[in-house]
């Protein structure tokens, strides 16, 4: 015999906590903000106020996602289910990157010794052997000053692993502008990305 009750159990309910997916909502909609309005300003004013500009402008706008973001972590309150997370995350790192392809490296920045090391075999040079002050370089330093002079630690050879050289010189051999490197490194990580979710 089945006993019938009315209303169903109200235990067996999924609870859906209003105020909780409210706060995740905006921690999502100032991460939105953070990241278009950083970008912008800083693809717009970084080449005239320099890099620690872009820092600033990102650290200021860091500070309201740390106050709604910090008790949500700490209470352990629940969020969107993980799929919204990985395409909540994959959307703001590919907007965020694309805003940072235009944006000008900073001086000393590692993609100016990536865009070096990619043309030293175009001279028959070995990224290994010669170091970016070495004499035999000095060709490529004449036609690539911007990039020489923002090469950091001069006297040391490469140490990047021979794959990633390839990957220099692949790149390089289409453009040595730095948006283009940016772009080929964006590339490559949406890849890695794509892969590692499958």
């Amino acid at each position: 015999m089945h006993c019938v009750f009315w209303p169903p159990n109200l235990a067996t309910r999924p609870v859906v906590h209003t105020h909780h997916a409210v706060s995740w909502r905006w921690l999502a909609v100032l991460g939105g903000v953070h990241i278009f309005l950083a970008g912008v300003l800083s693809a717009l004013l970084q080449e005239a106020w320099g890099f620690w500009w872009q820092v600033g402008v990102h650290t200021a706008f860091l500070a309201p996602l740390l106050l709604v973001g910090f008790p949500l972590v700490r209470e352990r309150k629940p969020g969107p289910s993980s799929r919204g997370v990985l395409l909540l995350v994959l959307a703001a790192g590919l907007v965020s990157r694309a805003f940072l392809v235009g944006v000008p490296p900073a001086p000393q920045a590692d993609i100016h010794r990536m865009i070096w090391e990619g043309r030293v075999p175009s001279l028959g040079g070995d990224p290994y052997r010669h170091a970016p002050d070495a004499p035999e370089l000095a060709d490529l330093a004449a036609a690539l000053p911007e990039t020489r002079a923002g090469v950091n630690h001069w006297k040391l050879p490469a140490i990047y692993p021979p794959a990633a050289q390839l990957f220099f010189r692949a790149t390089t051999a289409i453009s040595v502008h730095p948006r283009t490197m940016k772009g080929a490194l964006v590339l490559v990580e949406g890849v890695l990305i794509f892969a590692l979710i499958q």
